[in-house]
């Protein structure tokens, strides 16, 4: 009898345990566009900061940053250095890519690529393979991304 009473309370915490899985949100867990970008900001820094005027008036184009927000990165009265201004453009790029995620990641990829150098195309490159990476090391189908989910 013990051992009927047991099983049954096993079979009744899978069930529980099935219910609340399956009543989990189906998201994904984090925002790998904007873990790429915080990881790399030193990396586009180095690689962009001469760039940074023209990186901001593209970013406006798209809508990404506002006039205001482009006006006070290239604004030289500032005493800011090309890093400080890349610094600034690279918050708003990541404040852009952490609401509207991976089409602002992707938007801001094609700047890089606009630029036409062999390297910037390259770097662009790299920066999408790890966002794959990224998305390929968490486990997506729907289960284990409720598991992994109920885990924590």
């Amino acid at each position: 009898m013990s051992y009927c009473l047991n099983w049954i309370d096993q079979i009744n915490k899978r069930k529980r345990q099935h219910d609340e899985l399956n009543n989990l949100p189906d998201v994904l867990e984090s925002n790998f566009a904007y873990q790429v970008l915080m990881e790399s900001t030193e990396e586009i820094k180095e690689y962009f900061s001469d760039d940074f005027s023209k990186i901001a008036s593209k970013l406006l184009q798209m809508n990404l940053i506002n006039e205001t927000e482009r006006s006070a990165i290239t604004d030289r009265n500032t005493g800011w250095n090309k890093y400080q201004r890349m610094e600034e453009l690279m918050e708003r790029v990541k404040v852009a890519v952490k609401i509207n995620k991976e089409p602002a990641f992707l938007l801001f990829l094609n700047i890089l690529n606009e630029k036409g150098t062999q390297p910037a195309q390259e770097f662009a490159r790299k920066l999408m393979e790890r966002y794959k990476d990224k998305f390929s090391d968490a486990h997506l189908d729907p289960l284990s991304k409720r598991v992994k989910q109920y885990e924590n």
